[in-house]
């Protein structure tokens, strides 16, 4: 639950915020591509990147990329 998000006047789950992102960003002509990226190279524009399982020199080019890593609950070992 995000319960402070500036615009929304209730709380809002954290996915649902995520798809009126998306949906936002998509108004503007961007380009999502969901892929698994292998390598990445930022030294210089456009950044070039690698889809898992491409060989290197068969890379595509970006002019902005969103790194997302996913998130896992870590425990850190306190009795409740």
């Amino acid at each position: 639950m995000v319960e402070n998000f500036p615009g929304f006047p209730t709380r809002i789950l954290g996915p649902e915020l995520m798809d009126k992102f998306c949906e936002q960003s998509l108004r503007f002509g961007t380009r999502i591509i969901t892929e698994t990226i292998s390598k990445i190279d930022l030294s210089n524009l456009p950044f070039r990147y690698w889809c898992e399982g491409q060989r290197d020199e068969q890379a595509e080019t970006a002019d902005l990329v969103i790194v997302t890593t996913g998130a896992s609950t870590k425990e850190i070992g306190i009795e409740r």
